[in-house]
C-alpha cells in the first residue's frame, strides 16, 4: 500500500498541461494547429520532466515544487491565451483545480481495479486514458457555453484573494495525508485514498460555484447597464422626435408667411423678406432626408451637438433599409455609435480634424453600417473592441457591448479597424 500513496508525477503533470489546454482551446483565437501542437508538445515535455525529478525532494521542499508546477502552468497559459493578469491567474487556478481533480478520481479507480485483480504494468495507462479523456471531454461541454474570453468576468481584487484562498485551501486539505505520512499523526491509507479524492471533488464544485456566481452577478449588472443605455438612447430619440415635430411646425408657418410675402407689393420689401425668410427656412430644414423617420429623428437631435462642437458631418444613408428593425435597436445601434464618435472628436484640439461620416447601405444581402471618425492615435482592443479610455473602466465600455448585443440579435458581425487616423467601426447585418 505504500506505493499508492502517491500519484504518478507524470500523470499529474499530464493532467495538468491536459487541464490548460482544455482552456486554451476554449479560449485561444484560431491559431496554426502545428504551433499549438508544438507548444503542447513543449509544455507537458517540461511539466512532467519537472515533476519526475522533484518526486522525492524533502516534504519541507514539496510546496515551493507544487508552486512552480503552478507557475510552469501559468506561463504555458500566457503564452496561448490573450488575457490580462488577472484572468490568467483565474484560469490557472481553475485548471490546477480540475488537474488535481481528475488525477485524483483516477488514481483511486485504479487503486480500487488494482485491488480486485492483480496490477500489469500496462493498466495505469490504460485506466489514466479510460478517465483522463471522458472527464476532460465533460469539462468541455459543461464549460464551453461559460467560458468565453468576452464573458470573463471584471473579478474585484476580494474576489481574486477568495478564489486564490479558496483554491489553495482544497489543494492543501486533499494533500493533508501526504503532508502527515511518516508522523505521528499518520492516518490510515484508506482515508488518504478516499479524502483527496472527495475532497478534490468537492472543491472543484465549490470553486466553480463561486466564480460561476461572480459570472452571473457580473452579467446582471452588465444587463442592467446595457438595459440603462438603451432606455436613455430612446428617450433621446423622443426627446428629438419632439423637438422635430416642433421644428416641422415652425417650418410649415414660415412656408405660409413666405407664400404671403410674395403677394407683398413693394418689390423691395418683399425681397428683403423673402431673404430673411429662406435663411430662416434653411436653418430649420432638416440635413437628413434618409427614408427612416426614426433614424432622421436621431440624426437630426446628433447633427444639433455637432453643429456645436463644431463637427463635420457627412452621411449617405438608405434608411429603407431599417424598416424591418426595431425602433429601439436602432436608437442603440446609431446612438451609441454616434455618442462615442461624438465624444472622441470633442477631444480633438483642430476643429479642421473634427470629422465624422457616416454610410448605410446595402451589399449584396447584407446591411452595411459604417461609422467613421478621426482617430490620432490608435485605439487599444481587447476580444476585438475597444478598450474604455475612462478612468474607472468597469462603468464603462457598455455602449459598445449594447451595439454588440443588438447586432448580435440580428445575427449581424462587429468589427473595428483603425486606419489612416480613423477609426471605423463596421456591421454587417443579413437582410
Amino acid at each position: 500500500m505504500e506505493a499508492y500513496y502517491d500519484i504518478p508525477r507524470i500523470y499529474t503533470g499530464i493532467a495538468q498541461i491536459g487541464s490548460c489546454f482544455l482552456y486554451i482551446l476554449l479560449l485561444g483565437k484560431k491559431k496554426s494547429s502545428l504551433g499549438r501542437g508544438v507548444k503542447f508538445l513543449a509544455a507537458l515535455l517540461i511539466q512532467c520532466t519537472f515533476l519526475h525529478l522533484t518526486g522525492h525532494v524533502p516534504r519541507y521542499l514539496w510546496i515551493p515544487c507544487m508552486i512552480l508546477s503552478f507557475g510552469l502552468m501559468y506561463v504555458y497559459l500566457y503564452a496561448n491565451l490573450s488575457l490580462d493578469p488577472v484572468s490568467l491567474w483565474l484560469i490557472a487556478i481553475r485548471s490546477f483545480i480540475l488537474a488535481e481533480t481528475i488525477a485524483s478520481v483516477e488514481w483511486e479507480l485504479y487503486i480500487v481495479v488494482t485491488l480486485m485483480r492483480t496490477g500489469e504494468a500496462w493498466l495505469s495507462f490504460v485506466m489514466m486514458l479510460a478517465v483522463y479523456v471522458p472527464l476532460f471531454t465533460a469539462v468541455w461541454f459543461l464549460e464551453r457555453s461559460l467560458m468565453t474570453d468576452n464573458l470573463l468576468p471584471v473579478y474585484s481584487v476580494s474576489e481574486v484573494i477568495a478564489s486564490t484562498l479558496l483554491a489553495a485551501g482544497i489543494f492543501a486539505f486533499s494533500n493533508t495525508g501526504y503532508l502527515i505520512k511518516g508522523s505521528r499523526f499518520e492516518i490510515s491509507n484508506l482515508w488518504i485514498f478516499n479524502t483527496r479524492m472527495l475532497v478534490d471533488l468537492g472543491g472543484m464544485a465549490i470553486l466553480y460555484a463561486y466564480q460561476f456566481r461572480i459570472s452571473q452577478l457580473q452579467a446582471q449588472r452588465e444587463l442592467i447597464s446595457m438595459s440603462a443605455d438603451l432606455r436613455l438612447q430612446y428617450e433621446h430619440y423622443r426627446d428629438y422626435q419632439e423637438t422635430l415635430d416642433l421644428i416641422n411646425i415652425r417650418y410649415h408657418d414660415l412656408k405660409h408667411h413666405t407664400e404671403m410675402l410674395r403677394a407683398e407689393l413693394d418689390p423691395e420689401r418683399r425681397s428683403v423678406h423673402l431673404r430673411e425668410l429662406e435663411n430662416e427656412l434653411r436653418a430649420f430644414a432638416p440635413d437628413q432626408q434618409t427614408g427612416s423617420p426614426v433614424l432622421d429623428t436621431l440624426l437630426l437631435g446628433k447633427s444639433v451637438k455637432m453643429k456645436n462642437l463644431r463637427i463635420r458631418f457627412t452621411c449617405v444613408a438608405d434608411g429603407s433599409l431599417l424598416e424591418k428593425m426595431h425602433v429601439t435597436d436602432i436608437c442603440t445601434i446609431f446612438g451609441n455609435a454616434l455618442d462615442n464618435a461624438i465624444e472622441c472628436e470633442a477631444l480633438v484640439k483642430e476643429e479642421e480634424k473634427r470629422i465624422i461620416s457616416m454610410t448605410l447601405a446595402r451589399k449584396k444581402d447584407f446591411i452595411y453600417i459604417e461609422v467613421s471618425n478621426y482617430c490620432e492615435r490608435p485605439i487599444t482592443m481587447k476580444d476585438g473592441l475597444p478598450v474604455t479610455t475612462k478612468t474607472d473602466s468597469s462603468l464603462h465600455g457598455y455602449g459598445v457591448r449594447s451595439i454588440l448585443y443588438t447586432v448580435k440579435k440580428y445575427r449581424g458581425t462587429l468589427t473595428f479597424d483603425w486606419q489612416s487616423s480613423f477609426l471605423e467601426m463596421k456591421i454587417l447585418i443579413p437582410v
